[in-house]
Formats: C-alpha cells, structure tokens, sequence
C-alpha cells in the first residue's frame, strides 16, 4: 500500500497599499501631522519586532496604528529606520511606511498618495508594490 503525503504550503497574503516616506521628522511628530491632515487618529503601539537576518539580534520599529471603523480601512505608521538597521534593506533611502489594509480603488490609491505629498514634513512620497520586496515578510505583524 502506498502513503500518500501532501505537502502544505503557505504564502503571506501582501494585498495591501504600502507607500515609503521620505520625512525627516521624528516619528510621533510625523503622525500628529498626518492626523491633523488626514482626520486621522494614530495611535502609538508596542514598536515592531524582528529579527535581523545579517546579527540575528531583535531590532525595533516605531509602530503607529488607526483602525477607521466607518471605511473598515487599517492604516499603520511605521518607521523604516531603527538605530542599528533597516526594516526593508532595499528601501533604506525611505524614513517611513504607510500600509493600508482594506477594500481599495485605484482612486482612492492616487488621491491617498496625493494627499501624502501635501503633507507638511514630507518631503517625498512613494507607492510600493509589495510583492516586489525581498524582505516583506518584515512586513507582517
């Protein structure tokens, strides 16, 4: 009698809006702005925690959060940059990312990034497809 095995895969889901943020303002001062612009309400969380892959020590990383209950949109603030490494290695040159989880048009896309420009303290708004980061697994909470 032959055993069949079956192998179990699984695959993060990365659908989500993420943009980088040049800013070089400190991460609290950075969300009150957004808040003020936006209508938003970040709020600050336990900072996010990997392990680096390069020391294999734990780094740390500014976390805001807004769960928007009338869009059923999740926005999350987070800092790319701690003192000792980089969150996304191949975007070093971005300060921060916004992600954005929900049900999304192309329209809100744009207008969101557009609003992002706008911003006081930015200097420099990018929008980044998920699926193309080596380290996005960096990505999940």
């Amino acid at each position: 009698m032959t055993i069949r095995r079956h192998k179990l895969e699984y695959k993060e889901k990365f659908d989500f809006l993420l943009f980088g943020l040049s800013s070089h303002e400190n991460d609290y001062r950075l969300a009150w702005k957004i808040n003020q612009d936006f209508s938003l309400n970040f709020e600050r969380g336990e900072n996010h925690r990997i392990i680096s892959k390069k020391t294999g020590q734990e780094q740390e990383f500014a976390l805001y959060s807004y769960d928007d209950e009338d869009t059923f949109y999740m926005y999350y603030l987070l800092a790319n940059k701690s003192e000792q490494t980089v969150l996304l290695e191949e975007l070093k040159n971005i300060d921060y990312l916004i992600m954005i989880q929900g049900e999304f048009t192309e329209a809100f896309s744009n207008g969101f990034q557009n609003r992002l420009k706008k911003v006081e303290s930015v200097q420099g708004v990018f929008k980044i497809d998920p699926a193309t980061l080596k380290n996005r697994e960096n990505l999940v909470f």
